[in-house]
């Protein structure tokens, strides 16, 4: 078995229980997100992970990406955009994947999202106004990033 292979299962387990409370509740609780930031920082310290930098380095691009649009979209429209546990979540997949993946994984996640909210806005006529929980996405954005990190692009 590939040894980077056991980095991976951790975050991929994560996908279903983040998806069933993000899509019932509307919230990823901390009792899922921090346990795994926790272990991919600890994760970066064992000889096949990727180094404690390159993780930190992905907590920050992730989490603080997102930390950034949800601060900026706060002041902007007076609401809360984002919420917290989305937030917690892409901390602790960039610390598994590091800062490249963890930018794609974002993309990969937002277009998801923006194409899913254009057809679900056409189908309703319902274009302001909708929330739309972002764990989902960014579940299909890691299993695209690893894949991607599979067949050696990142």
């Amino acid at each position: 078995m590939d040894q980077a292979f056991l980095g991976f299962i951790l975050p991929v387990a994560s996908i279903v229980p983040v998806t069933v409370f993000d899509l019932k509740y509307r919230i990823i609780p901390d009792w899922l997100t921090l346990p795994l930031l926790t272990a991919g920082l600890a994760f970066s310290c064992a000889p096949q992970g990727i180094t404690p930098y390159l993780a930190l380095a992905g907590v920050f691009c992730g989490g603080g990406t997102l930390w950034a649009i949800e601060w900026i979209g706060r002041h902007v429209t007076g609401k809360e955009g984002m919420g917290g546990g989305d937030i917690k979540y892409m901390a602790a997949l960039g610390a598994f994947i590091g800062p490249i993946p963890a930018l794609a994984l974002l993309f990969i996640a937002s277009i998801t999202a923006l194409l899913f909210s254009a057809g679900r806005a056409c189908r309703t006529r319902q274009f302001l106004g909708a929330t739309l929980p972002f764990g989902p996405f960014l579940c299909a954005g890691l299993i695209c990033t690893l894949v991607l990190m599979k067949k050696g692009i990142f």
